[in-house]
């Protein structure tokens, strides 16, 4: 089961609240008429204009739904170093699945990798170093 965090739950506590929600089968997100979003609506309709407009360049067949997915796996794992913690977000069974395919470094990880062993290198070195 996944964890809501407090502010999250109280957004939906909110939403819920208003008039339009008669009932525990009434859809959290929903047209103007209370009817349900269909999944192309949601994709072709909210996602890929909500990509367009951050400068995500879509590719035929390779995003949708699931690149909240990749987000999620990329996010946690860049905000905690923990890779069994995003294998675990995901349900994943092998790490090697999360590792390979979800999870994505930020453009300049590489970059801070680098700095942090010239630092490691050049603290050991510097008692040698006239």
């Amino acid at each position: 089961m996944l964890h809501l965090p407090e502010p999250l739950m109280g957004l939906f506590e909110a939403h819920l609240a208003k008039p339009e929600f008669k009932g525990a089968s009434d859809f959290i997100f929903h047209r103007a008429d209370g009817s349900f979003l269909n999944k192309n609506h949601v994709r072709e309709g909210i996602l890929y204009k909500a990509m367009e407009k951050v400068g995500i360049r879509r590719e035929k067949a390779r995003y949708g739904f699931h690149i909240l997915w990749h987000s999620a796996g990329s996010i946690t794992h860049a905000r905690t170093g923990d890779l069994k913690l995003s294998q675990k977000m995901l349900g994943h069974a092998k790490v090697s699945t999360t590792s390979d395919i979800y999870v994505h470094l930020e453009e300049d990880a590489l970059k801070v990798a680098t700095e942090l062993m010239a630092g490691e290198i050049f603290e050991i070195c510097a008692p040698i170093v006239p």
